[in-house]
């Protein structure tokens, strides 16, 4: 009796395994964290209006905007300049940025060993509980454009990256990824998160 040989098929046949889902659930689950492919994600802001379209809608305002709540956050990094360091001539506001930066890191602290500040949580700060700074008047605002324009302007970050093709297989890889991790990230005050990432 002759033995019979294996023949792999034509690879081009092989493109697609039809019965993928009756495979076990653990071998599926399995794959769907193997076929992530890296990649690299770039961010981009792109901002709605020019600061020239925002100095103009500044000045054509008859209400002042509402500062946005979130801002709050950042008070302990400008709680110390007083506004008369700030008002500075524009063309030396290019590091202005440098006072909106967060400071909310994952990271151990003091708490947890048992240690003590008289320093209040940078999340637990409003305008009027935190004597280091000066309530920011809107109308102050108004007269310093370039400041506002960091205060008020909206944008949104973005990235050209392509989306995980397992988000949109399928519901079962869809929550797999999002089970390793994988969610919308990089919103702002303006805009919700618009790019898919794992931390």
């Amino acid at each position: 009796m002759e033995k019979q040989v294996w023949v792999p098929r034509d690879p081009q046949q092989l493109t697609e395994f039809h019965l993928f889902p009756q495979l076990p659930a653990e071998l599926r689950l399995q794959i769907y964290s193997l076929a992530i492919e890296p990649r690299i994600v770039h961010l981009k802001e792109h901002k709605r209006e020019t600061f020239a379209e925002f100095k103009k809608r500044l000045e054509a305002q008859t209400v002042p905007t509402k500062l946005d709540p979130s801002l709050r956050y950042f008070a302990h990094n400008w709680g110390y300049f007083q506004y008369e360091d700030i008002l500075l001539p524009q063309p030396e506001f290019k590091d202005i940025r440098t006072l909106l930066v967060a400071v909310e890191y994952e990271q151990t602290t003091l708490e947890e060993y048992g240690l003590t500040s008289s320093r209040p949580d940078p999340q637990d700060l409003t305008w009027k509980d935190y004597p280091q700074l000066p309530a920011l008047d809107r109308l102050w605002l108004l007269e310093q454009p370039y400041l506002a324009w960091w205060f008020w302007h909206e944008s949104e970050l973005y990235s050209k990256a392509p989306i995980p093709v397992l988000l949109h297989v399928c519901r079962e890889s869809r929550y797999e990824l999002m089970k390793l991790g994988y969610r919308k990230a990089f919103g702002n005050r303006t805009h919700e998160p618009m790019t898919w990432f794992h931390f």
